[in-house]
């Protein structure tokens, strides 16, 4: 089973160079952790993952996008981890302004991060 969310509103308000959690990240977030714990409780022989994919807007150089995608990326590893989600369940991905959306997204839209929480049992 999957469960996607993305921080693009979040970062759509803020300007291109944000990789700060603001409050309505971080309630997006809290929700995501109790569905983690949520899962974790129901079965203790499930397979969760966390899948954390960062972009950017093609505003700035290719290298600068690379690296504002990894810091939304680990802001937002940062916040599960001291939330108590295990980091061995966080696979974190950053793909600079390589927007896998419609192309004719807005480029606000493209600043986002993409949160995929996979699950089964084992």
């Amino acid at each position: 089973c999957l469960l996607s969310r993305g921080l693009g509103d979040v970062y759509k308000r803020q300007g291109f160079d944000s990789a700060k959690l603001s409050a309505a990240a971080i309630e997006i977030l809290d929700d995501i952790i109790d569905d983690i714990n949520s899962l974790s409780a129901l079965e203790r022989k499930m397979e969760i993952k966390v899948d954390l994919s960062g972009f950017t807007d093609p505003a700035g150089s290719n290298a600068y996008n690379q690296h504002l995608s990894q810091k939304r990326v680990n802001a937002t590893a940062d916040y599960f981890l001291k939330h108590g989600v295990n980091s061995s369940l966080l696979k974190k991905k950053h793909y600079g302004e390589s927007y896998s959306g419609d192309a004719n997204d807005s480029d606000a839209k493209k600043r986002t991060v993409q949160i995929k929480l996979s699950y089964r049992k084992v």
